[in-house]
């Protein structure tokens, strides 16, 4: 698989995932989401997963295409535009820099000093760009999940050197044991 086809496949991920999640709460039987006897769960994730998951990208491409325009017609000063830029890379650190403080205080991944820097350096540079491709991948899943296109995850060919060998260790083991009555 060269770099480029890698790239694509990458950035059809987010997008046949959250057209896949959006496909499951949509095929819920009606009756058993209102149910009462479905508990307060479903109340909460089904609302939860088409609001945030769902719409979530399309509100924040929407806003900043606004932010954009409205700086391109003039109508705010570029510095009303570099503050709503910082609140908004802002909020993204805090939201990812609490996340890598709740996993530290709970499950304690990473031991070492070395390890968490590297972490919130890639949360630093997660937010410069990656995070908008992201956003905007997100937003093509929206799409496919409106037009009902069929999240699918293609070809998947396996191209590991190790996996010729493995089969080929693996398998005469397995039919000689086959012929021996051995399972």
């Amino acid at each position: 698989m060269d770099g480029g086809s890698r790239i694509k496949a990458r950035a059809e991920e987010p997008a046949r995932a959250l057209a896949a999640r959006l496909d499951a709460k949509r095929h819920y039987e009606p009756r058993t989401s209102v149910s009462p006897r479905s508990g307060w769960l479903r109340w909460f994730a089904i609302p939860f997963v088409f609001f945030f998951e769902g719409l979530g990208g399309l509100v924040e491409v929407v806003g900043l295409l606004f932010i954009i325009a409205t700086v391109a017609l003039g109508l705010i000063s570029w510095q009303a535009f570099l503050a709503f830029m910082l609140v908004a890379i802002g909020l993204g650190l805090l939201l990812s820099r609490t996340a890598l403080l709740l996993e530290e205080m709970t499950f304690h991944t990473y031991p070492k000093t070395k390890d968490l820097l590297l972490l919130f350096a890639a949360i630093v540079i997660e937010n410069f760009g990656y995070r908008q491709l992201n956003v905007l991948w997100r937003v093509i899943g929206l799409y496919k999940w409106i037009i009902k296109s069929q999240p699918s995850w293609g070809q998947m060919t396996r191209t590991a050197s190790w996996n010729r060998e493995a089969v080929k260790a693996v398998a005469p083991t397995r039919v000689a044991s086959h012929k021996a009555g051995v399972s």
